[in-house]
């Protein structure tokens, strides 16, 4: 099980703009730290965690992954939470970096990236003009082939594993990163990249553009064999097909309609997603949700989706 750190929190802030998004549109859309207003500080993530751990067991918890309502490596703070953590936590335990990788230019965010046990980047695209309609990076990001770059010399510094996850996906207006050119160049860039675990995903989640469409699990199944011609089967991971790590154990007498509520602020989740997610029964989460439901904290979406109202 994953415990998370939100490094972005409020409104979506983000180096992009990405067509799929879950959490929708970004509404800060800046392309450097120093332009992050109201971060999180590496005080308020401890007591935070102080928080978390009172209700639930720390020795149900595989990994710890830094995230956040937006790019966490805008976060100037984010060596220092890194290290807060880590004192408070014990180093037993994995920490993971979910990164654009667009601040990965920047020395000072290499640096405090290379602390991590694991650092899994984002690609979804090989060539300029795909990257510019999928990922809609803000003015001042750097190209395509400096963010590549980047990844490579972090790849050097880190001491432990880089992972590569793209979003597979097409579109209505006719582009897709899942087929011809496109996917040729992405898959070049992530050959090139050599990673130790390459992550093949699809959209699944609503928050995205209307005009994107997610791929089947026989789509990805296809794409991750052409993967497997030059990795390991156990280096690709597959959106549907790679097996989840364990569940959450928690403390007996906890009120789960808080965690419920955060789990949503977040990102929207279906009911079965809340299940696998927080480990508790399908019974006990559809309460909850109806609950939520009828004192408007939450709204349906379609397919099955629940939001924050």
């Amino acid at each position: 099980m994953s415990l998370g750190v939100d490094l972005i929190t409020g409104a979506k802030t983000c180096s992009f703009n990405c067509i799929y998004c879950q959490l929708g549109r970004t509404a800060n859309l800046i392309s450097r730290p120093e332009d992050l207003r109201g971060y999180v500080r590496a005080k308020d993530v401890i007591e935070d965690l102080k928080s978390y751990l009172e209700k639930m067991d720390l020795g149900c918890v595989d990994v710890v992954t830094f995230s956040g309502n937006g790019e966490p490596t805008l976060n100037p703070e984010l060596g220092l939470i890194l290290i807060e953590a880590k004192r408070f936590l014990g180093r037993g335990i994995p920490f993971v970096l979910l990164t654009n990788s667009s601040m990965l230019k920047r020395n000072d965010v290499r640096r405090a990236v290379s602390k991590f046990d694991i650092v899994c980047v984002k690609l979804d695209a090989g060539d300029e003009k795909t990257f510019r309609l999928i990922n809609r990076p803000a003015k001042d990001v750097s190209d395509l082939e400096t963010i590549v770059d980047s990844i490579k010399k972090l790849k050097k510094e880190l001491s432990g594993k880089l992972m590569v996850q793209s979003m597979f996906l097409s579109t209505t207006l006719g582009f897709a990163n899942c087929r011809g050119f496109a996917f040729e160049r992405l898959l070049e860039r992530i050959l090139s990249l050599d990673p130790d675990v390459i992550q093949v995903d699809t959209p699944f989640r609503p928050g995205g553009e209307e005009f994107v469409r997610h791929l089947s699990i026989k789509e990805l199944k296809e794409i991750g064999e052409r993967f497997y011609e030059y990795f390991p089967r156990d280096k690709v991971w597959i959106f549907g097909v790679h097996e989840r790590g364990g569940y959450v154990r928690w403390k007996k007498g906890i009120d789960l309609g808080p965690i419920v509520i955060d789990l949503l602020r977040r990102r929207p989740c279906r009911i079965e997603d809340m299940v696998n997610v927080l480990g508790v029964g399908y019974e006990e989460i559809s309460r909850m949700v109806r609950e939520l439901l009828a004192k408007g904290v939450i709204e349906r979406m379609g397919r099955g989706y629940y939001r924050i109202k």
